[in-house]
């Protein structure tokens, strides 16, 4: 598929978010006619299950947990800056 510029735009700041969020590891990515789909890969958490319980618990840091930003906080960023980019086209190009 050919991009517009709002799918060349969407596909910008999805690149973009590998600056801003270092620690998670961005996967494969699709702009689709009106939406776009990404894998966001959050690297360290290691997910186990206690066999005798089946309670989940997960490791990979001092803590116990992921040290990185919420998954929540990257896609209300991605949202954000793309939605304010695509506004500002629409008023500068019509």
């Amino acid at each position: 598929m050919r991009l517009n510029p709002a799918g060349v735009m969407a596909e910008k700041w999805w690149y973009e978010s590998e600056n801003k969020f270092p620690t998670p590891a961005l996967g494969a990515h699709v702009v689709m006619p009106n939406h776009f789909h990404g894998i966001v890969q959050i690297a360290g958490v290691d997910l186990r299950v206690d066999p005798e319980t089946g309670e989940k618990t997960t490791g990979g840091h001092a803590s116990g947990g992921y040290a990185g930003p919420p998954l929540l906080t990257i896609v209300q960023w991605f949202k954000t800056m793309t939605t304010n980019e695509c506004v500002r086209g629409v008023k500068q190009l019509g």
